[in-house]
């Protein structure tokens, strides 16, 4: 019995998140969308699975590692997948705060914060194409994103690595990066961070080596596969895109700023909207300086204005509480009114960017905070704006900034202890409190209507 009480104290936050989450896949469903494909793949190939490969090659995509994973899972009984997926969740989660301690490891925070601010990230964006189809596509490739990186930042500092790790760490990458969009990004991150180290650490130096090898194959696979063209067309067919073909370079990345943009803004957001005032408060900890302590409350005033603005202009008169999305033509909302939006997102990202660097003295910690937000967090978004599924795919590609933004706050309150003191510890645990019951209500009411 006092085994027993002592896991549950001291593993208290996994406990928590495997009881949720379990809950909620215990009703969900996996028999609409794209998961009713996903569920044929063997049967319809008669368990000739290169075949499924084959043709998911020349017609559709290069994703084949996760394919085979759909195909497998979809298959095979719903608890199954339901089982994988729970673990899966508490990898990321496990992941991503040991990528966190390596960055703050002075922390003050209890768990009771990351536990709720990993609750607050809206885990129905995995819904949004069926479950099973969605997580393994996005929600696994995140979990083995967190476990390469942790294993390659600890290695730049260091940390023993054991042998079986480098096996683990191989084909962790090998299918995270097989999300073609990971693997440019964690390219670009992993050079960056090798570069900046320059340690002669052999572990590092090997698991440099494998991660830019996964990426390179991954990278070289989504250039040679004939289905990602044919997909691009028959995507543009399918949700009446064409026009997007057509666009400029300009217009393009106007298409990926805008659509975040506007996604985070059209319905209130709990995760942005803390990262915003956390970087207030930061910047009054820091400095007198009016300027500068005017200045921090740009991003989060252009949050609150826009996302009134948009809740009384789209939301209100439709009746439907949803994201609201741009398009090439300027039909869904004004000319003007996107361009502003192209001015704030610009506005917001660049005050974002000089902030990290000030509240972290313009170290090497900055520079990987940074290069979180550009390279991990927003430039998958805007790579999508060269797509013809901008506005339906943004749904889940958000999910990268929304990451990016949950490590830069739990790095910054760390940095600040800015739970040591009683006023804020209430706000901020007040704030994922409220992120964690939207998050769970999204979650059961996506169930509720589809499964």
């Amino acid at each position: 019995m006092k085994k027993t009480n002592s896991f549950l104290m001291k593993y208290y936050d996994y406990v928590i998140i495997a009881f949720i989450y379990g809950l909620l896949h215990v009703f969900m469903h996996t028999d609409y969308w794209d998961d009713i494909a996903t569920s044929q793949i063997l049967t319809k190939y008669n368990f000739n699975l290169l075949q499924a490969l084959s043709d998911t090659w020349n017609i559709w995509s290069s994703r084949i590692f996760i394919h085979v994973a759909e195909a497998i899972f979809g298959y095979l009984p719903n608890y199954v997948w339901k089982t994988v997926d729970v673990i899966i969740i508490l990898t990321a989660y496990h992941f991503f705060n040991k990528i966190v301690t390596i960055f703050s490891p002075n922390t003050s925070a209890k768990k009771i914060w990351p536990l709720l601010f990993f609750l607050s990230f809206p885990y129905s964006l995995f819904a949004t194409a069926g479950w099973i189809t969605t997580t393994i596509n996005y929600s696994w490739p995140f979990a083995m994103l967190f476990y390469g990186i942790y294993l390659f930042v600890a290695s730049s500092r260091n940390v023993p690595i054991k042998w079986h790790s480098y096996i683990l760490y191989f084909f962790a990458l090998l299918f995270s990066c097989n999300f073609d969009t990971i693997s440019i990004s964690l390219f670009l991150c992993l050079l960056c961070i090798y570069v900046t180290r320059k340690t002669k650490n052999k572990s590092f130096n090997i698991l440099f080596l494998e991660g830019i090898l996964t990426s390179v194959i991954n990278i070289a696979m989504f250039v040679l596969s004939p289905g990602n063209q044919v997909r691009l067309i028959k995507d543009a067919e399918y949700h009446n895109s064409a026009d997007l073909l057509d666009l400029s370079f300009t217009g393009h990345l106007r298409m990926g700023i805008n659509s975040t943009f506007y996604h985070f803004m059209s319905v209130p957001n709990i995760i942005l909207f803390t990262f915003c005032f956390l970087l207030i408060v930061c910047v009054f900890h820091k400095t007198s300086s009016h300027n500068l302590r005017v200045i921090s409350f740009i991003p989060m005033s252009l949050d609150v204005i826009w996302t009134a603005y948009l809740f009384f202009r789209y939301t209100v008169p439709n009746r439907t509480l949803t994201f609201i999305y741009p398009d090439s033509s300027f039909q869904t909302s004004p000319k003007t009114e996107q361009y502003l939006a192209v001015i704030s997102a610009l506005a917001i990202v660049l005050i974002i960017i000089y902030f990290l660097g000030y509240l972290t003295d313009f170290t090497d910690l900055s520079a990987f905070l940074i290069g979180n937000v550009l390279i991990l967090g927003l430039l998958p978004e805007m790579v999508l704006g060269f797509t013809t599924t901008v506005s339906v795919s943004i749904i889940r590609m958000a999910s990268f900034f929304y990451f990016s933004l949950m490590f830069c706050t739990q790095v910054l309150m760390n940095k600040y202890h800015i739970l040591k003191e009683n006023i804020w510890k209430h706000v901020f645990y007040t704030l994922g409190i409220i992120g964690t019951i939207l998050n769970l209500l999204q979650m059961i009411r996506h169930i509720i209507v589809y499964g």
